[in-house]
């Protein structure tokens, strides 16, 4: 019991819930179904949901062209992925 209990991630945990609340949320989803369910399947959940959070945060990514005195900067707020990447591209290439 004492091993088992010794397992239990509590510095993991306490991080999340004091940074990132949502995260913590998913990470005590995919604990608990790993505990309840199967190993396999609370893996599977919650990295599906992961997947999916990462994907609508990805949608919201803008490029947003710039001058800084003589200095021209492309600024990126969020993830520069393969959706965004295109459009990043031809921002910069206008910006050239």
């Amino acid at each position: 019991m004492v091993t088992a209990f010794n397992l239990i991630p509590f510095g993991v945990m306490g991080g999340l819930l004091k940074d990132d609340f949502s995260e913590f949320l998913l990470f005590a989803f995919t604990w608990i179904v790993c505990v309840k369910v199967d190993g396999g399947v609370g893996i599977v959940a919650g990295g599906a949901i992961a997947l999916l959070r990462f994907a609508s945060n990805s949608i919201t990514s803008q490029v947003y062209p710039d001058q800084e005195g003589e200095y021209k900067v492309l600024r990126l707020e969020g993830n520069l992925n393969y959706i965004n990447s295109e459009d990043c591209e031809d921002k910069l290439l206008q910006l050239i």
